[in-house]
């Protein structure tokens, strides 16, 4: 651009022919007007070439981010498409398990529940009692006064169910004692 002033000064002077003083002075002060615009233009361009390049660099660097955030969207959305997966294989899961629990819990009921019970066999009727069954009744006359003499009656009557075979004073007691006491003629049991 300085060229092409000085340039074009050369070719006023030269198309005027001799200039005067008077028009050197105006050409050089506006030729330094001129260098001093174009170095003002040169600073303005720089400033604008400066501010291109801050936001260059920032949509450089918003890029890269959208880059990475795109990457980052992508993973995830196979991380939700493998847990919708996973739930739906868990869902179906849950329902067999649902439908044993059910299948069961009936099998239990049918087996919890009792069976109905038996019509009640109606009591016979009471008989009168023989002597033959007297007899056989600790509890009752003749029958109670052997059963005491053995050891058996008052105990066995208080209760209402005959004593054992082996009460106080029987046949084993005996054996037991005397095996007990070191007697060994009898058998030991």
């Amino acid at each position: 651009m300085t060229r092409a002033l000085v340039v074009l000064a050369v070719i006023a002077v030269v198309a005027t022919g001799c200039a005067s003083r008077g028009e050197v002075r105006q050409l050089r002060s506006e030729l330094i007007q001129l260098r001093s615009e174009l170095v003002q233009l040169r600073a303005e361009l720089n400033g604008a070439r400066a501010a291109q390049d801050s936001p260059l660099r920032d949509i450089a660097r918003a890029n890269a981010d959208v880059q990475g955030l795109d990457a980052r969207t992508r993973e995830l959305a196979s991380s939700v498409r493998e847990t919708s997966d996973e739930v739906v294989r868990l869902g179906a899961r849950i329902g067999v398990t649902e439908e044993a629990v059910r299948a069961t819990r009936a099998r239990v009921d049918t087996l919890a529940t009792p069976p109905p019970a038996p019509p009640p066999v109606p009591a016979p009727p009471p008989a009168t009692r023989s002597a033959a069954s007297a007899a056989a009744d600790p509890c009752a006359g003749a029958g109670a006064r052997a059963a005491s003499r053995v050891g058996r009656g008052a105990a066995a009557c208080a209760t209402g169910r005959a004593a054992p075979a082996r009460a106080a004073g029987g046949a084993g007691d005996r054996r037991r004692e005397g095996v007990r006491r070191g007697d060994g003629d009898l058998p030991g049991t």
